[in-house]
């Protein structure tokens, strides 16, 4: 995700802190959580199951 962010940055001459950075970090990853933990209670399924069904 962070390589991801790089890229952005170089394509669009973008500058983004460290902090700022981790933040976009923080929110990604929260947010695939969220969408592996909703999944797997939804379908009543393990979290690593369900990670390969999101």
């Amino acid at each position: 995700t962070v390589s991801y962010f790089e890229w952005v940055q170089n394509l669009q001459s973008y500058y983004w802190t460290k902090e700022e950075v981790y933040q976009r970090l923080e929110q990604k990853m929260i947010a695939a959580f969220e969408n592996v933990y909703n999944i797997s209670q939804k379908y009543s399924v393990d979290m690593r199951s369900a990670a390969y069904m999101v």
